[in-house]
C-alpha cells in the first residue's frame, strides 16, 4: 500500500495565549479565505525582499562620492535584476488578489 501523510503539526508557545474572540476571529479567517491569506503573506514577503534588494544597492552605492572604481556594478546590476524579477511577481500576486475579491461574495 501507499503511504498516508498527515498534517503537519505546529507547536505554538504556552506562554501567550489569545483570547477567546482572538482565537473565533483567526478560525473564522482561517476558514473564510486561505488563498487570500496565501496571497498577502506571499505580496509581504516578495516587499520585503525588494526592499532588501534595494537597501543593498543603496548600500553599494553608498559612500563611494566620484570614485566608480569602488562601486559593484555587476553586483548592483544583479541586484537590480532581482528587483525587476521581483517587482513582476509583485504585479502577478497583486491580480491575483484583485481576481479573489472579484470571486468573494459581496455583504
Amino acid at each position: 500500500g501507499g503511504k498516508r501523510l498527515s498534517p503537519v503539526q505546529h507547536d505554538t508557545a504556552q506562554s501567550s495565549q489569545p483570547s477567546p474572540a482572538q482565537k473565533s476571529a483567526a478560525l473564522m479567517g482561517e476558514m473564510g479565505d486561505p488563498v487570500m491569506r496565501g496571497l498577502n503573506a506571499k505580496l509581504a514577503e516578495i516587499e520585503r525582499d525588494i526592499e532588501r534588494q534595494q537597501r543593498g544597492i543603496l548600500d553599494g552605492l553608498s559612500g563611494m562620492g566620484t570614485d566608480m572604481s569602488t562601486v559593484d556594478m555587476e553586483g548592483i546590476a544583479r541586484a537590480n535584476q532581482r528587483v525587476e524579477r521581483l517587482m513582476g511577481m509583485r504585479q502577478q500576486v497583486f491580480v491575483a488578489l484583485s481576481h479573489q475579491q472579484q470571486l468573494r461574495p459581496s455583504p
